[in-house]
């Protein structure tokens, strides 16, 4: 079980750390409803941008961050002038002779959650390389990308070998009741002021010694603080006494889908969502394949589930319910389906379970992970990871139902070197996640 990170995250905050603001995705109020809630471009009012057209060059040309009142929705798809697309050994990347065309895809939760996964703004240079640095993959389904910078650095850093890219950007406001009051705060705040406050990694400081502060408030205080973790200490303070948003990242799902390929027939789906919000990002690869990339419910240990299923778990089997019927709307069984499903079986001696019953619901479902049948897969969730802190996993997913698929491989693991300032160089992974590319067929 993952202990939440934007939990820690506000606990930090309250330590007097400010992070990047900025604006985010939204739920559009469907998140609990139990029916998923899909936007396209043609329907649902939303600025699109399909065709070919500069990347944005900050956020704000992206949706107007305004808090006063609700934003539209907001879907954007950039697309340049596309390189060539040819390996080292100079064959297309696409086999279009046999009847057949051949992707490689990959998905990769980036881990962009600043001051909870250690070195989160540092490590983005360093992701955007080792991206470029792929020769064979054709889409990439990123997870974890919460904030406008990182999302204008990945667009912008990659747009040379990925020139086309989608992510689904809305906004929820705030309004309410208050969360927590100044008096059941203050020991939290003066507890991490006292231990954390030179801090090399601020959410393990506060998880460790002030864990029974954050344990006194409230489970309304609690959930306020995780929904604001990006805010500085007075907009916190004043969110969680005045009423605020209920999803952390106002409402920002975190994906974003990078392709080498044009990319058309974008669509976002709302998923059940408490404290952060899940979605799915649809997108037809050079006319031909069906993406689906997605980030479901993690099995938090705290705070204390508070939605409309019983448990985190049976959150997660509700979003998996909904996005398999929204995935047959529009591929029945030709998609793949990319993303940190935060569910996966035991493997062997080393690799354990998580969520096993909603593993074997997925798998009812007809979906199969090439990964998985291979001999002796290797974890993505890895207590050999110096940003993990125990654990070992296979959380991170490609799959498919009808489609051929082959040469699984984990990627994206390994060890760079970063500049921190205050330490140095320092050699680190580039996520506390592992990426998983495969190759399919799709028939032209």
């Amino acid at each position: 079980m993952r202990t939440f990170p934007i939990i820690a995250l506000a606990l930090m905050l309250w330590a007097g750390v400010a992070t990047s603001t900025g604006c985010h995705d939204e739920e559009d109020n469907g998140g609990n409803s139990g029916t998923p809630d899909t936007s396209s471009s043609e329907d649902t009012g939303s600025v699109t941008e399909d065709s070919t057209t500069d990347t944005p060059s900050t956020f704000d040309d992206i949706v107007t961050d305004d808090t006063s009142t609700p934003v539209d929705d907001v879907a954007v798809s950039t697309d340049v002038e596309a390189p060539d697309t040819t390996t080292d050994t100079g064959e297309p990347v696409n086999d279009v002779s046999s009847g057949l065309e051949s992707f490689r895809v990959a998905t990769f939760n980036a881990g962009l959650a600043v001051n909870f996964v250690s070195y989160a703004n540092e490590r983005v240079p360093a992701i955007i390389s080792a991206i470029n640095d792929i020769t064979d993959v054709d889409v990439i389904c990123l997870q974890e990308v919460w904030l406008p910078d990182h999302i204008t650095a990945l667009v912008d850093g990659t747009e040379s070998v990925y020139p086309h890219s989608y992510h689904f950007v809305t906004k929820e406001e705030g309004g309410g009741e208050p969360s927590c009051t100044v008096e059941e705060a203050l020991p939290l705040k003066e507890c991490v002021e006292t231990n954390c406050a030179a801090a090399v990694n601020l959410s393990e400081c506060a998880i460790t010694n002030c864990g029974a502060q954050f344990a006194a408030v409230s489970p309304t205080c609690q959930g306020c603080l995780a929904a604001n973790l990006t805010k500085t200490i007075p907009e916190i303070f004043a969110a969680c006494a005045e009423g605020s948003s209920s999803l952390a990242y106002e409402g920002h799902n975190g994906l974003l889908l990078l392709s080498r390929l044009p990319l058309s027939a974008t669509e976002h789906t709302a998923l059940p969502s408490t404290l952060v919000q899940r979605s799915a990002l649809y997108a037809k690869v050079d006319g031909t394949l069906d993406v689906v990339c997605t980030h479901l419910a993690a099995n938090l240990s705290e705070p204390p589930y508070n939605g409309p299923f019983g448990s985190y778990e049976g959150e997660q089997k509700k979003q998996i319910e909904d996005l398999n019927a929204w995935i047959t709307t529009k591929a029945n069984k030709n998609a793949v389906l990319l993303g940190d499903l935060n569910t996966g079986p035991n493997v062997g001696e080393t690799i354990v379970e998580e969520l096993p019953a909603n593993w074997q619901f997925i798998l009812g479902l007809g979906w199969k992970d090439p990964y998985l049948e291979q001999d002796e897969p290797a974890c993505t969730w890895c207590d050999t990871n110096n940003l993990v802190s125990s654990g070992n996993h296979i959380l991170d997913h490609a799959l498919v139902q009808d489609l051929p698929a082959k040469d699984p491989q984990r990627i994206l693991d390994q060890t760079v070197t970063i500049g921190v300032e205050g330490s140095g160089d320092v050699d680190t992974k580039l996520s506390d996640h592992y990426g998983i590319a495969i190759s399919v067929e799709v028939e032209k």
